[in-house]
């Protein structure tokens, strides 16, 4: 299993825009993909589950991602939130566990 936490550095936190584009990218992947804030674990494949997180300013969650692909979906994801698509990402570190 591979783990990205991130640091949400928009002052509206994860709000609906940035939950949708990340749900778009994880759909297209064919490796299990989790979220987990603050002890709630969610299907990051989920638009609802996701934004249900309610995910604050500076407030963290961690992406989990476990299968087959793992390796290659999590590069994929590290870069698209490095990338433009994604923007006011503060803080990006990549846990390999």
């Amino acid at each position: 299993m591979k783990k990205i936490i991130l640091t949400i550095s928009d002052p509206h936190g994860l709000h609906a825009r940035k939950a949708a584009s990340l749900v778009k990218e994880f759909k297209g992947l064919k490796s299990d993909i989790s979220v987990q804030h603050d002890g709630i674990v969610i299907d990051g494949k989920s638009i609802l589950g996701l934004m249900s997180l309610s995910v604050g300013f500076e407030e963290k969650l961690t992406i989990n991602i476990a299968g087959h692909d793992e390796q290659d979906d999590f590069h994929h994801i590290t870069n698209f939130l490095q990338s433009n698509k994604f923007k006011k990402v503060k803080s990006l570190s990549c846990l390999l566990k």
